[in-house]
């Protein structure tokens, strides 16, 4: 009913946000919409198969586990195992706490020219803070921004809950341009003088700065696509409902998927010059990073390093860094890690 979009998209959130303590959850919030909120019509997809069913907690398996995988798919999902050869040295730069105000929820946050930028989507404003975590200033921003990519050392683009982008000047503080999207923008991410946009929740489009739409690609699952991060020749994609990390290609055919288990629920993900992913898990409360070919992952560190329900994390080329955000402490870190993985 808060939605600007509508009730529709206000379910989307909805959804999202919701605990998932149970495995029939989705089944318990049908029946507890229908009971307090009687003007709400729902039905089950008539086509779901009783896979999906199961996976979305509908139609419980006793016996099944809950990793799937998508006919589409030309490998088949698999359970990645968390113990790997992969061997991590982990080094904290620098803590710092946000300025903090009633309305202040960050839906994003990039690093740029050695200034960390974070999108304030109740506050319509991007905070900007030095590399050293001192707050420096805000910038007004002309509605919610949904997310934000760095485009140079300068400009970065931003996506709002509307069908639009913009390219901002950090310096000058000024809208360079403004392109219109064939629908609601969500996620993006910037590669290569073109940008990757998730539109309405299970298309991505791929645009160059002007706006000219280069070509376009659905999504691999019938379901909410959390984040995108673009690397050289890969994309990736987290399904937090799936529990499940994807890899594909530019064009968006599949190279491998993987699932994890259901106590690691990913919300974010980032990769580094290597093509490794690191993952922020939100009900976990910890970072797992993925080898680039989907085999392997390890957990990096856990709420015991103050992880309270991390939500983004952005590494920075330039400073061979990873920034991540937590929205339950509204705090964020900088940390490095170097890596020395052996084979099996």
């Amino acid at each position: 009913m808060q939605s600007s979009r509508g009730r529709t998209d206000a379910c989307r959130e909805m959804f999202l946000a919701v605990k998932r303590k149970k495995d029939n959850w989705a089944l318990l919030l049908l029946e507890a919409i229908k009971e307090t909120q009687e003007y709400v019509k729902l039905k089950m997809d008539p086509s779901a198969s009783e896979e999906e069913l199961e996976r979305t907690g509908i139609l419980l398996a006793s016996t099944k586990q809950h990793n799937h995988s998508d006919s589409t798919f030309s490998k088949k999902a698999e359970s990645v195992p968390f113990k790997s050869s992969f061997q991590f040295d982990v080094n904290f730069r620098q803590k710092f706490q946000l300025q903090s105000t009633p309305d202040l929820v960050i839906s994003d946050c990039i690093i740029t020219n050695d200034q960390l930028v974070f999108t304030g989507y109740f506050s319509k404003r991007l905070h900007i803070y030095n590399i050293y975590g001192s707050y420096n200033r805000e910038l007004k921003l002309s509605s919610r921004p949904q997310c934000i990519a760095v485009i140079n050392d300068d400009d970065v683009a931003v996506s709002f809950d509307q069908k639009f982008i913009e390219i901002i000047s950090i310096s000058t503080e000024k809208v360079k341009n403004k392109i219109v999207t064939r629908g609601y923008s969500g996620k993006i991410s910037y590669q290569n003088g073109l940008m990757y946009v998730v539109i309405d929740y299970h298309t991505i489009d791929v645009i160059n700065m002007t706006g000219e739409l280069i070509r376009s690609f659905h999504c691999l699952l019938k379901s909410t696509v959390q984040c995108l991060s673009p690397d050289i020749d890969s994309c990736f994609l987290t399904y937090p409902f799936n529990y499940a990390l994807y890899c594909c290609d530019l064009n968006g055919s599949n190279r491998w998927n993987c699932t994890f288990d259901t106590k690691i629920k990913q919300q974010h993900v980032t990769t580094d010059g290597n093509g490794n992913a690191y993952i922020v898990c939100y009900e976990s409360n910890n970072v797992v990073v993925v080898s680039p070919d989907g085999r392997h992952n390890k957990e990096l560190f856990t709420e015991k390093e103050g992880l309270q329900i991390p939500t983004i994390i952005y590494y920075d080329k330039s400073n061979d860094c990873r920034l991540v955000y937590n929205s339950g402490s509204c705090d964020a870190f900088l940390f490095d890690v170097k890596s020395s993985t052996t084979n099996e």
